[in-house]
């Protein structure tokens, strides 16, 4: 992620900071959350002068570029349709979409708009343009050959994505940790692609986080290519620095010498992070080389302001994507409030669409960027590092994804509710426990009798290992002569192999001579 934390990037982070006092100072007229159609024609003019005002004051500043310190101009549209921003840069900046940059250009520009649109009720992305033409026009998409194991099969259509059961297969999945050293030639150093802020190196904890990730995805039988796994504790000469330190461009030169067109998509370019910019190009390239069914991108999140906090995603805006983030988020959700001193950790419903991230624009296969927390907030920070954190919010990250792989929905776990039950003294009432929501088995079912106080307060505990054992276990209630006469409240607690407690139920029996 996002603001720049090099030695290089330091004007844009001090014009980030001069800029921060703006955005938060700003004074925008509050027109209320509405869709753009919604809106009434002055408020959408409102709103896009806001935002041009806003963004302008981004572009006018310059720095942006060693090469080019010129100041931006830019231009603010609605796609009413579409319920959709979209942000017009200059046309020079064309040739330079491709560079961390850039990327680090347009978010700061989407900080300074995040008032406006904030403002957008259901708002499906923001999307840029240069010279009003897309990062595709600037730089047409390089096809790869395929690797070892292509999807002969895939059709890649609109949506381009097809079940890793049609094709015979298990799924696969490539996991992709933000950032690593880089080669600057300015300053001939390795270099990692942000600073350590609140004790974080993004750079060196999401390998950390993606091997909790890699785990899971294995538990559930995936496929997995971790590109910056911890275990590659092997030296790069040339660095001197283990390879799971490194950007994933070094790797790939080594091990795939023929392509080029990978690891080395700037061959002619002369900027001094240039490698930096072939690192994030290489990463969708090589997922689509391999033939990945998904693609998870795992980076801890920085905003010019400490208080920004909480997990995010980020698409580029096609069916399968959202899906798959959507699902994502929910199961980071369930799974990272199971724990009690993490339970108001803020994690969204949507994600957020973004046109300009290349990580997804340039992928073949549903494609999420995972911000897991803002390592530019104390708080998170700490979080960060807690290592039941980071398998909680990744054992979400896979769920979500098993989840989008076999088409299902992201459900709140619950107990469902029955019907009042009748039995006679001296006889079992039995109830079935059916839940709503995907639990992990093994999961323990506990029933206990309410509002009990006397000596006889049954309750009972199973474990059940899959959803066969659960559809046969019966909760049972013997009725008692102490229970004439007054209905008898069971309650019934399900906690699964996560961790995660589902909403009880209570269940009432009526029991007669």
């Amino acid at each position: 992620m996002n603001v720049s934390h090099t030695k290089e990037g330091r004007g844009r982070r001090k014009l980030a900071a001069a800029l921060l006092g703006f955005f938060s100072t700003c004074i925008s007229v509050n027109v209320g959350a509405a869709t753009l159609a919604e809106m009434s024609p002055e408020d959408r003019a409102l709103l896009v002068n806001e935002m041009n005002a806003s963004a302008n004051t981004v572009g006018s500043k310059g720095l942006f570029y060693d090469d080019d310190p010129l100041p931006i101009s830019i231009s603010v549209s609605l796609d009413i349709e579409k319920n959709h921003v979209v942000v017009d840069m200059d046309e020079r900046i064309g040739p330079r979409t491709e560079y961390a940059a850039t990327e680090d250009l347009l978010d700061l520009i989407r900080f300074s708009i995040l008032n406006q649109i904030d403002r957008i009720d259901g708002l499906r992305g923001v999307s840029f343009l240069f010279g009003g033409k897309p990062s595709t026009y600037w730089f047409p998409e390089p096809e790869p050959e395929p690797g070892p194991d292509p999807k002969q099969d895939d059709p890649h259509d609109g949506e381009r994505i097809v079940e890793p059961t049609q094709l015979g297969r298990a799924p696969v999945v490539a996991i992709s940790p933000g950032h690593g050293l880089y080669y600057n030639y300015r300053f001939k150093d390795w270099r990692p692609h942000r600073e350590t802020t609140n004790g974080i190196l993004e750079d060196d904890i999401t390998p950390v986080m993606a091997g909790f990730l890699a785990s899971a995805l294995q538990s559930d039988r995936v496929a997995v290519h971790n590109f910056r796994p911890e275990q590659n504790v092997l030296v790069h000469s040339p660095s001197g620095q283990p390879w799971w330190r490194l950007g994933v461009r070094y790797l790939l030169e080594k091990e795939l010498p023929d392509h080029p067109e990978i690891w080395h998509a700037f061959a002619s370019s002369q900027i001094s992070d240039r490698e930096r910019n072939e690192d994030l190009r290489s990463r969708p390239l090589y997922a689509n080389f391999l033939g990945a069914d998904a693609f998870l991108h795992v980076h801890t999140n920085a905003h010019i302001s400490a208080e920004a906090r909480g997990a995010r995603a980020i698409i580029h805006e096609r069916g399968p994507d959202r899906r798959l983030a959507v699902n994502v988020l929910c199961s980071m959700r369930e799974l990272i409030h199971s724990k009690d001193e993490f339970s108001s950790y803020p994690v969204p419903l949507q994600p957020l669409a973004l046109v300009g991230k290349g990580e997804n624009d340039h992928a073949k296969m549903p494609s999420v960027i995972v911000e897991v927390g803002f390592h530019t907030n104390p708080q998170d920070a700490l979080l960060l590092r807690n290592k039941e954190f980071q398998g909680l919010a990744m054992r979400g990250v896979a769920k979500g994804y098993r989840l989008f792989r076999e088409g299902k929905p992201c459900e709140d776990l619950a107990v469902k509710p029955v019907r009042e039950a009748f039995g006679r003294v001296g006889h079992d009432v039995y109830f079935p426990v059916g839940l709503t929501g995907n639990p992990a088995f093994p999961v323990s079912v506990t029933s206990r009798v309410r509002n009990c106080s006397g000596h006889y307060c049954p309750s009972q505990w199973v474990r059940l290992f899959n959803q066969t054992e659960l559809e046969k276990h019966r909760v049972s209630f013997l009725c008692i002569r102490s229970n004439l006469g007054k209905p008898v409240e069971l309650s019934i607690d399900v906690r699964d192999d996560d961790g995660v407690a589902a909403k009880p139920a209570t269940y009432k029996v009526v029991c007669g001579q």
